[in-house]
């Protein structure tokens, strides 16, 4: 009796609800990434089981313009022949199959507790410290999972093509110019990464006003070597006088940062 019974991970439950994960290129900005969202919300909201939807951009801890999620809303079971699996199988084979080559979109069941990312069933990691072979091994693998009917929405964590950029602190010669590593790190965290200065308060809503350089003078080598850290001798000193750039690597595939350190993980559901 048992073996005919079945069994799962989790019991199928009609949530009446269920969310699509998405995530364009790296740089697309938010507003590309909003209108990109809508456009595939306007299309799942023609399923007649389908109540309402909400297009969320940049919603997770790392605040990725280019990462999204739109939450599905569908009527009430008692009001529906089909169930909720139903809709998510119609949305992965008739709408998301229609997104551009590069995208990543999934279809899943809304987790309590997501970050922001994908929520698979499955979930597995392979790890060690060379990337190559992690994305030669982690490649095939989503080949062959892909070839399976069971598994739906297969994906990896790698992120190839994000900018990655390796700095070199010469601190002998730092020392000698006066400029502390600790004003190297802050100088490149603002005007990369940028940092917020203070806040301004519009009615019942307040905003952060944040420093960074413009894109046009950090996107390449040539334009950091050009940003000025403070020094304690001189008032301030170019980048490229206290740290080794010529080694840089603009567009390197870089992995997603994930803690559990060099990996890959192959989500399957």
């Amino acid at each position: 009796m048992c073996k005919k019974l079945g069994g799962d991970f989790i019991p199928a439950n009609d949530e009446a609800q269920f969310e699509i994960y998405l995530q364009t290129p790296e740089g697309t900005s938010l507003d590309a990434t909003t209108l990109i969202g809508e456009r595939i919300a306007r299309q799942v909201r023609d399923i007649p089981e389908v109540d309402s939807t909400l297009v969320t951009v940049a919603g997770g801890d790392q605040r990725q313009s280019n990462v999204g999620s739109i939450y599905v809303h569908l009527s009430d079971p008692d009001n529906r022949k089909r169930s909720q699996n139903d809709v998510m199988q119609q949305v992965r084979t008739k709408i998301l199959p229609n997104v551009p080559t590069g995208w990543r979109v999934a279809a899943q069941p809304v987790n309590d507790f997501s970050l922001g990312g994908q929520n698979a069933m499955v979930s597995y990691v392979i790890s060690g410290p060379d990337l190559d072979k992690l994305t030669l091994y982690s490649d095939q693998l989503l080949a062959k999972m892909k070839t399976i009917p069971k598994f739906t929405d297969a994906d990896s964590t790698l992120r190839s093509g994000k900018p990655e950029v390796h700095v070199e602190i010469d601190r002998a010669r730092a020392a000698d110019l006066g400029v502390s590593v600790e004003n190297i790190e802050q100088a490149i965290n603002t005007l990369v990464a940028g940092q917020t200065a203070s806040t301004f308060n519009t009615g019942d809503d307040q905003y952060d006003v944040v420093v960074r350089a413009q894109q046009s003078s950090r996107g390449t080598v040539e334009e950091l070597a050009k940003m000025t850290v403070p020094s304690n001798k001189k008032g301030s000193v170019g980048l490229d006088e206290v740290v080794g750039l010529a080694g840089a690597v603009i567009g390197g595939a870089g992995a997603e940062d994930d803690p559990h350190g060099p990996a890959q993980h192959t989500h399957g559901r």
